[in-house]
């Protein structure tokens, strides 16, 4: 698994929530959409991607649309506290599995 978002406590919390359901799991790490694709490259039988879209190089749609054009069997599930209609209609469009509204901002 990994956890793609520019908060280092967001993403400890998420690996401790991640690691508590399914103790054996490898969860990864990534604070930008270029450090994503650089791990998901060195990682290619990775199966799940939770992905801020709020993220500090690039806009999270545009790593879910790449994330789906080259690599089309990883899930991806986006947590974001841009919850608005249309970003989830745009988010389950461009291929997430899911959206988790996430009510607290770290910014």
């Amino acid at each position: 698994m990994l956890v793609v978002d520019d908060h280092a406590l967001i993403r400890e919390a998420l690996r401790g929530v991640l690691k508590e359901l399914k103790g054996d799991a490898t969860v990864l790490e990534a604070s930008s959409g270029s450090q994503a694709m650089q791990v998901i490259a060195a990682h290619p039988d990775l199966n799940l991607v939770l992905l801020d879209l709020n993220l500090p190089d690039r806009d999270g749609f545009s790593v879910l649309t790449e994330l789906g054009e080259r690599y089309p069997t990883i899930s991806v599930v986006v947590l974001s506290a841009q919850q608005d209609r249309d970003s989830v209609v745009r988010a389950l469009d461009l291929g997430a599995l899911g959206f988790i509204p996430n009510p607290v901002s770290a910014r």
